[in-house]
């Protein structure tokens, strides 16, 4: 998640009175992949010396991966915030899992074996317990975020951000709106049967 205004203040602040950027910004290929807010403040200070480190990655997933791991392991998130830094890794991921998956069950058909068990492969399972551990949350609150964050509008999202709330009550707040959407359409369509005859 970006800085809030009151910590990008404070990186500027620190960044003007030491005169210079200690922590490099690492650069993949083009891309910077850690230290955009950084960057910005360079741009309003061209004079302020900086660093690049640059990083080989074998592809843009991989890069991802590093930049998503450090971010976590930087700031002092929030149970949200953490599930909302990972969420865009869960394609990858379930990409990922689905060909671990294929090639368990070519290696068990062709008599490797595997020592997997092919149940346990499932994806959807596989995929949110590896998000759980990424966001260092459990596979339900996991399950919980990802409902929020794929369905929840921003005031909902907004009080997750700042805890104000817990996943588990604002998932439950998600439901009851779902299910007083589909009895509202219900309604309005009995309602319009009622009026044709």
């Amino acid at each position: 998640p970006p800085l809030t205004d009151e910590e990008f203040e404070q990186l500027r602040e620190n960044i003007l009175s030491d005169g210079e950027v200690y922590e490099p910004l690492v650069v993949w290929e083009i891309t910077i992949i850690d230290g955009h807010n950084r960057w910005k403040i360079l741009q309003e200070h061209p004079e302020i010396p900086y660093h690049i480190r640059k990083m080989d990655f074998f592809n843009k997933w991989e890069a991802f991966e590093w930049m998503f791991k450090k971010q976590l392991g930087r700031r002092n998130l929030k149970p949200f915030q953490r599930c909302e830094l990972v969420y865009p890794l869960e394609k990858i991921i379930s990409e990922d899992v689905e060909r671990h998956r294929r090639e368990a069950i070519s290696d068990y058909r062709s008599g490797v074996e595997t020592g997997l068990n092919l149940v346990q492969s499932k994806n959807e399972n596989r995929t949110a317990f590896t998000m759980a551990e990424y966001a260092d949350v459990s596979r339900a609150t996991w399950n919980m975020a990802k409902a929020v964050i794929e369905q929840g509008d921003d005031e909902l999202k907004e009080e997750l951000r700042k805890a104000s709330i817990a996943i588990s009550a604002a998932y439950k707040k998600l439901k009851r709106k779902a299910k007083t959407d589909t009895a509202d359409k219900t309604d309005s369509r009995e309602s319009r049967k009622k009026k044709k005859k």
